[in-house]
């Protein structure tokens, strides 16, 4: 076993890669998105060696990163707020991308060294070793390096935390008492149900959201009793426009509308019939009339005369027609 050699076959083709800092500072987590850091493996991935350049249009990069044209926009954006990348847009062409230097963070006070082991055979053929490398990491992002607490060390802090301040009973909140209820409720419910009744012929209940119209209603009119209820009702029911399957909660709250009377089709007060006005008598038929008391009280004083009686006849006459 010794003696054979073990090959591994790298299938590995063209691949490109990104600075550790993008993914593990602070900084750039939080000024760049997933948009932002799919639009940098695109253009990593087309850039040309040695100048960071790369022309594109935001299409492609749309299609390459498997997201709209508005969120490459977006990441682009990202991308020159974090100083990233510098972009010159070019006018009905693509535009030029420059990925710019990416700043390097300071290194921890605990880094993790590389390290490289190497077991062979024992001819220490090269060819036939085992090559284990772990890349240099600036963060200690999985605390590998100082053992985990135990739980008494975990538990210590909060028992301590416990003891010194005491925890204050909950207070027994009261509840508060139901509100008194408008002793006009259930006879303006009546009241309603039978109109309803009458106006539909329908046996419908009456359903909270007529109820809680209902409760405005009376807050709204707090002197109105059950009869003058009874008498808007009525007015309600001449209005040509009244809707007999209306609900309560489509009624009430024009029905102060109709207090005063029946309404029209426009919803103004109908028209009351005019008073019979007996015809004021003019100017010349009172002058004609005095004039014939004149002549009447001159011929029973007189005694007859042929030339007041035709006078008169005149008057009279045109007083009859």
């Amino acid at each position: 076993m010794g003696d054979q050699s073990i090959k591994i076959r790298d299938l590995r083709g063209g691949f490109f890669w990104i600075d550790n800092e993008l993914l593990d500072d602070d900084h750039y987590r939080e000024v760049v998105g997933c948009f932002g850091l799919l639009v940098y493996m695109v253009l990593c991935r087309h850039a040309r060696n040695g100048n960071g350049e790369c022309s594109l249009l935001l299409s492609t990069i749309a299609d390459k990163a498997r997201i709209s044209k508005a969120s490459v926009s977006r990441g682009v954006a990202e991308l020159q707020k974090a100083e990233l990348l510098a972009v010159e847009k070019g006018y009905k062409t693509a535009s030029l991308f420059t990925l710019l230097a990416v700043k390097k963070v300071a290194k921890s006070a605990f880094p993790i060294e590389t390290q490289t082991d190497c077991v062979s055979n024992r001819n220490a053929n090269p060819d036939s070793a085992f090559l284990l490398e772990v890349h240099n990491n600036t963060k200690n992002l999985n605390n590998t390096i100082s053992p985990p607490p135990s739980s008494e060390e975990r538990m210590e802090p909060v028992l301590q935390l416990t003891a010194l301040q005491e925890v204050p009973p909950k207070k027994k909140t009261k509840k508060k008492p139901a509100g008194e209820v408008d002793p006009r409720w259930q006879p303006f419910i009546d009241m309603w149900l039978r109109f309803y009744h009458s106006q539909s012929g329908d046996k419908g209940g009456f359903t909270p959201a007529d109820g809680l119209q209902l409760k405005r209603f009376l807050k709204e009119n707090p002197t109105l009793a059950v009869e003058e209820f009874r008498r808007w009702l009525n007015f309600y029911r001449l209005w040509p426009k009244a809707n007999p399957a209306a609900k309560a909660r489509e009624v009430l709250p024009r029905l102060h509308l109709h207090r005063f009377g029946p309404l029209d089709e426009f919803g103004k007060p109908l028209r009351t019939r005019l008073k019979v006005v007996p015809e004021q008598e003019s100017a010349s038929a009172r002058y004609r009339r005095e004039m014939a008391e004149e002549v009447e009280a001159s011929l029973a004083k007189h005694g007859p005369d042929p030339r007041l009686e035709r006078r008169l006849a005149k008057l009279r006459g045109v007083e009859e027609r």
